[in-house]
């Protein structure tokens, strides 16, 4: 699971620095970044909170989730390569 979230903070650094074209201005790099990262990472953040305070965590939801933040590690990853493409 942590491993998902360090490629999905690995990826939304790439998009940020491919959405700007450049890295001259490092204070809206890494506020792109935190905000992509925040709005891949909330859906497994938000079904943690609330499988947790319903007292059914188990191996399965668990994975559940790894998959989650390995579907929004994709489709970041996807949108960084159309960003590349079409501009």
């Amino acid at each position: 699971m942590l491993l998902g979230y360090a490629t999905l903070f690995l990826s939304a650094s790439v998009l940020s620095v491919r959405i700007l074209k450049s890295r001259n201005n490092a204070i809206m790099e890494n506020m792109l970044r935190m905000l992509i990262m925040v709005a891949a990472a909330a859906p497994g953040i938000g079904l943690t909170i609330f499988f947790l305070s319903r007292g059914e965590f188990t191996l399965e939801l668990l994975q559940q989730l790894t998959m989650i933040s390995l579907a929004m590690n994709f489709v970041i990853s996807r949108l960084s390569l159309c960003w590349s493409v079409h501009r």
